[in-house]
């Protein structure tokens, strides 16, 4: 009895040393994770991208974009984003609400829809100089964000990008931009500080702040190049708008619900309109909107204008093509002849004041400047020289 107890207590205790001996070895999740006391260390991919994670420090590194989501989870406290990575995916730091520091290379040519929405510990961010589009939402409530600077190579701004960064002051809209989303600045520390009226965001005419009066006419200033999404949207007291020549791009729902707007002028130079951005209002009784009776746009004949027109069902009433311009007839008659070689000599004098519109049509040669060369050119030309190459622009 007492050696079959020995055997028994001999048994137990042999068991208990090996079950003590794996409890000391460090347990390993999978080849991509380990665990220690200290610090945690988990890898992976992400579109063309690979990433690592260290503690909270997230390294992504590769050539070509990242995908869309956060596989890396939300307790990142900074990201370096390595050389060579070229888009930033959507949502991919959303509700990061710990990330203080981000480093952009400049490969990162378009920066996600809601890439870093939510990233309240986000105090600044510097945006390099290649990218050229900024999504929607990219940096909705960043409520530590205090300035911003957009780099000259953004051509287009989402919708909501800064919504709602309440501590966000100061911001920065190149001339290169020509396209804005709706609400890109609401609730901002900018945007409350602009006045009552028409708010522009660099070159584009952003959207109408305050009340608006029965019966405004608005005149949108010489420069624009953009009218944002949703500018003027729902302001039904709008009777009347005047777009300058030199703006390219009229945004969604730009005009929407202006319902005292019954016709519109629209420049040769527009060339992207957005969907229902003139002739409709609200209709509840009609899921795909109302149109205004009678809408009239006036325009060239194959413009934008008349394209819009067309494709939405409005009035389109045409003006003659504006004449083209002629390189090197200076003086305007049509004809290229002696008078025109008199011109330029005379703007070289300074007995004629040379204009923006001269100095397109009197660089004959094409150097971007008008001197004795051009000159020189025009009369070859009139020599039977036919290959020096003047004509219509």
């Amino acid at each position: 009895m007492k050696a079959k107890l020995s055997k028994m207590l001999s048994l137990a205790l042999t068991a208990l040393i090996i079950v003590s001996a794996f409890a000391s070895v460090p347990f390993t999740a999978s080849a991509a994770e380990s665990q220690t006391e200290a610090v945690r260390v988990s890898s992976g991919t992400t579109g063309d991208c690979t990433w690592t994670l260290n503690d909270t420090e997230l390294t992504i590194s590769g050539s070509g974009a990242m995908g869309n989501g956060y596989p890396w989870g939300k307790e990142i406290t900074k990201a370096i984003i390595k050389s060579g990575v070229t888009s930033i995916g959507n949502y991919a730091f959303y509700e990061c609400s710990s990330l203080t520091s981000v480093s952009i290379p400049d490969s990162v040519t378009n920066i996600g829809d809601y890439a870093f929405s939510f990233c309240a510990g986000l105090t600044s961010i510097t945006i390099p100089d290649n990218v050229t589009s900024i999504g929607d939402g990219a940096f909705e409530c960043c409520a530590g964000l205090t300035c911003v600077t957009i780099p000259d190579s953004v051509t287009r701004i989402g919708k909501h990008v800064f919504w709602s960064c309440t501590s966000l002051s100061s911001i920065t809209v190149p001339d290169s931009v020509t396209s804005i989303g709706s609400a890109a600045f609401y609730y901002t520390v900018w945007y409350n500080n602009q006045p009552d009226g028409l708010v522009y965001a660099g070159k584009v005419a952003n959207n109408y702040k305050g009340d608006m009066t029965d019966n405004t006419s608005i005149v949108i200033k010489d420069g624009t190049k953009g009218i944002a999404d949703s500018a003027f949207q729902g302001r039904t007291n709008l009777s009347s708008v005047t777009i300058p020549d030199g703006v390219t791009s009229i945004g969604n729902e730009a005009f929407f619900d202006c319902t005292s707007l019954s016709s519109v002028t629209i420049p040769d130079s527009v060339t992207s309109i957005g969907n229902e951005a003139f002739g409709y209002y609200y209709d509840y009784d009609n899921p795909d909107h109302g149109k205004i009776d009678g809408f009239t746009i006036y325009g060239y004949e194959g413009s934008q204008a008349q394209k819009y027109a067309q494709d939405n069902g409005f009035i389109f009433v045409a003006y003659e093509a504006p004449p083209q311009i002629v390189t090197g007839d200076t003086n305007g008659d049509e004809k290229i002849d002696i008078n025109d070689v008199t011109v330029i000599q005379r703007c070289m004098a300074e007995y004629a004041e040379v204009t923006d519109e001269l100095k397109v049509i009197a660089d004959v040669n094409g150097d971007g400047k008008v001197d004795i060369n051009d000159a020189t050119h025009l009369q070859k030309y009139l020599a039977e020289f036919k290959d020096v190459g003047l004509g219509k622009q």
